[in-house]
């Protein structure tokens, strides 16, 4: 099959004029995958090769391309949190409002609780409603949201003996108007009563958006919803930029049913002993499927002509050339255009109208999951997967920029790149005058099929931070993201990135194995360097700053021995403001005994973490807990947070909230929790965990509410145990 496809250069951003020249792109690259099958299947181990069998590729491979005050204190001497008052979004960026499993307002707190949306005062902790969403096998959209009045068996989880319910993914929070993204609705995260083999797009359909009208409450205690509406994929992020919400969502796609019917083993080869004929009778079958394929295809996207006006353009992501860029491409990925769908989707949330109006933008690309990162006018999804070089296959990481209306809620396709290795999350992402950086780690894997033999001296992993420059999409036709410089050889042997803060051209790394490097680092475009590395213990894997400056950061990690074996969760403090005598000025060590466990979720997720503020380089540092002792111990358990004291010289833990006594690890609970997360309110500390919200006052310790979310009876279908949910 001839099929003539090209690399990616400036005009993949230009998108679609038509559906009828999308499907043109779309065939091509079915005739490319059924080819690359169908000679794989013949035993051809050259058929990647361009003109061995005659395949006709025509690659454009253009020039810029990618290669690869002082404070009170209290009696207890701890400065006073009297009056402090933080509830915002722990957010990446200023002016970048990030989706989250918890917002809140002046008066109110908006809780994710499985399949409910739980509302109480912040005041008072009074719950003033919950709203459950409806089940898996409703359709949300029928009778106002409700479903119909009479609705199917429910499908029973794989996870546990309750029936499936539908997940909140996320909330977003502007003036009056709450959005709820929820998922599952399609069945296909617990594999049954969704999608089957034949289905091309996998999550489609699954994310459902729901816009709550807020501004009332206070004279009635019910959410009015205003407006709903579907949006394709699973949920991945979403960010806001006042009224305008940008959603973020994957589909992984299914080729099977394109090349399935064209493996050799299938029944209708077996009389095809030759391969000349196999190939003849496959490549008819190939010609008879693919215009099916691609009509299937593009009825499961929804695509229409406008929607593809905005659409990246279908193009070969990996390529292997010869010695010099410019020459004739000889090589391509064995099969692998694309394996994910990536979506925007764009709309105003004071929308009150009768349909919801949304407008989308996406790409198809190497890879189905990711890290999105966004500042008010460009968003980046950095999709982590898989690409072909010389060597064989490579970790890549790659880089979908879209560009974000000021004045609209639209998004649009900008500019395409590719980095070696993969990031670590959003932070390993960021944008600064006129330049996008990315840091990764690159795994080297032994290519055990070959006769190659393991340098023991040689590291395992690579570290870097790539800077490229972001092109003028207004001004010119570019639309690649070009390098201008790196930062290679971070980190010592066999060690990976496992922390990434990015300032300006101010930027802090940490690389791990068996001791902790932490690294100062100058992003100047044309000239990165490393300033100094500090070689300590442990490692950290979130750093919150402490000052205006950035040069005081408070960190969460784990204490290390010298083997690298970690001892214990820890809260470190750095002082880089010599940014070439970078210090560890104190260490907090939760525990340090081999048969206890300890750690916490703010570990890998940087919103369960709260550092406020409460004066000149002072703040209470809010983190959730979790400390095991050996099994079936029933003292000594502890799961809540801790609060710490931090400054410029110290850290000290102020005052700890069990959420659980250690003896109830083992009840019966809803199969739900919440996501740990902490707001404060005019001194007293709100900590949500697990089926519990408790406020307690920073500086006395009190009590002043408990509010205890929906307990099952026991041995009720949907029992769950505690330790299970953490």
């Amino acid at each position: 099959l001839e099929a003539r496809m090209t690399t990616i250069s400036s005009d993949i951003s230009r998108g679609y004029e038509n559906l009828t020249e999308f499907a043109k792109d779309l065939t091509e690259v079915c005739k490319f995958l059924s080819t690359a099958v169908i000679l794989h299947d013949a035993g051809e181990k050259g058929y990647y090769e361009r003109h061995e069998w005659g395949f006709g590729f025509e690659f454009a491979v253009a020039d810029g391309g990618f290669d690869e005050s002082a404070s009170d204190t209290t009696e207890s001497g701890s400065p006073s949190a009297g009056g402090v008052t933080d509830y915002g979004t722990v957010n990446q960026e200023v002016g970048v409002d990030e989706a989250d499993l918890v917002k809140a307002n002046e008066n109110y707190v908006f809780l994710v609780y499985g399949d409910m949306l739980v509302v109480y005062e912040s005041a008072s902790g009074v719950l003033v409603t919950n709203v459950t969403m409806p089940p898996v096998e409703q359709d949300p959209t029928v009778g106002g949201g409700g479903g119909p009045e009479e609705a199917p068996a429910e499908v029973k989880s794989s996870i546990y003996w309750g029936p499936t319910k539908p997940q909140i993914k996320a909330l977003m929070l502007d003036g009056g108007n709450l959005v709820c993204v929820t998922g599952g609705y399609s069945g296909s995260s617990f594999g049954s009563g969704g999608r089957g083999e034949d289905k091309i797009f996998r999550g489609i359909d699954d994310t459902l958006i729901r816009i709550y009208d807020i501004s009332s409450l206070g004279t009635t205690s019910e959410l009015a919803l205003t407006n709903e509406k579907y949006v394709s994929g699973d949920y991945n992020a979403g960010r806001s930029v006042g009224d305008h919400a940008h959603l973020v969502t994957t589909s992984n796609i299914n080729f099977w049913p394109l090349v399935g019917p064209l493996r050799r083993w299938n029944t209708e080869f077996n009389g095809d002993e030759d391969v000349e004929e196999y190939k003849a009778t496959a490549m008819a079958k190939a010609n008879e499927t693919i215009p099916a394929f691609v009509t299937q295809f593009i009825d499961e996207m929804g695509a229409t002509d406008e929607s593809v006006r905005n659409l990246f353009r279908l193009a070969l992501w990996d390529t292997a050339t010869g010695d010099e860029a410019s020459k004739t491409v000889n090589k391509v990925h064995g099969g692998v255009v694309f394996s994910g769908y990536t979506q925007i989707t764009s709309f105003e949330m004071s929308d009150e109208g009768n349909d919801l109006e949304l407008s989308t933008s996406g790409a198809f690309i190497p890879s189905a999951w990711g890290e999105t990162y966004s500042t008010k006018d460009m968003m980046i999804f950095a999709g982590n997967g898989y690409g072909w070089s010389e060597e064989g296959y490579v970790e890549k990481t790659y880089l979908l920029g879209f560009k974000l209306e000021t004045d609209a809620a639209l998004s649009s396709p900008a500019a395409v790149g590719a980095v070696p290795g993969r990031i670590l999350d959003q932070y390993s992402v960021s944008i600064f005058d006129g330049h996008l950086r990315v840091g990764t780690t690159t795994r080297l894997f032994w290519r055990w099929w070959e006769d190659t033999v393991v340098d023991e001296d040689e590291s395992s992993t690579q570290n870097q931070i790539i800077i490229l420059e972001i092109p003028d999409v207004e001004s010119t036709n570019e639309a690649v993201f070009k390098e201008v410089n790196r930062l290679d050889d971070l980190g010592k042997k066999d060690e990976s990135i496992t922390t990434m803060r990015m300032y300006e051209n101010l930027a802090y790394a940490v690389t791990f194995r068996f001791t902790d490097p932490f690294y100062v680092l100058d992003l100047d475009p044309s000239d990165p360097q490393i300033l100094e590395e500090l070689n300590i213990t442990g490692f950290s894997s979130q750093l919150y700053p402490l000052n205006d400056e950035k040069t005081l950061l408070v960190s969460l990690g784990f204490e290390a021995d010298g083997g690298g074996r970690t001892t214990g969760f820890a809260v470190s403090l750095f002082d880089s403001s010599d940014p070439t005598d970078p210090t560890l000025v104190d260490r907090f060590i939760v525990e340090d005994d081999d048969d206890v466990w300890s750690s916490s979720e703010g570990a890998w997720d940087t919103k369960a973490a709260r550092l406020v503020s409460i004066g000149d380089e002072t703040g209470i540092f809010i983190v959730p807990l979790s400390i095991y002792q050996p099994w079936p111990a029933t003292e000594g358990n502890f799961d809540g947070f801790v609060a710490y004291d931090v400054n410029r010289t110290h850290i000290t833990e102020r005052l700890r909230v069990p959420h659980v006594r250690s003896e109830d690890f083992y009840e019966c609970y809803y199969p739900a929790y919440l996501a740990p997360r902490s707001v404060v309110y005019d001194g007293n500390m709100h900590t949500m965990k697990g089926h519990s919200v408790l406020s307690t006052n920073l500086d006395t310790g009190e009590n002043m509410f408990d509010l205890s979310l929906y307990k099952p009876q026991i041995n009720s279908e949907e029992c769950v145990y505690w330790i299970f949910e953490e």
